[in-house]
């Protein structure tokens, strides 16, 4: 639902998915959160974060994406 835009950070992205996947915004930026604790900070992820991203990752592939209000027509 993203275009590719180099640069983009994990928050910019999930805020821009989450807009187009309402149903998945809150676990995004949680998810987004995580990476960045893990990436850039102390944090290790463990099996609860694994599982917790796969159920994510399973509910983005099934959600319908909404349409922006600059795609409606």
């Amino acid at each position: 639902v993203l275009d590719e835009r180099p640069g983009r950070t994990a928050h910019e992205a999930a805020e821009e998915a989450g807009a187009r996947l309402p149903g998945c915004a809150v676990d995004l930026t949680a998810a987004a959160v995580l990476f960045d604790d893990v990436c850039y900070g102390d944090a290790q992820a463990d099996a609860a974060d694994d599982v917790r991203l796969r159920d994510l990752d399973r509910r983005v592939a099934a959600e319908r994406p909404a349409l922006v209000p600059e795609q409606v027509a």
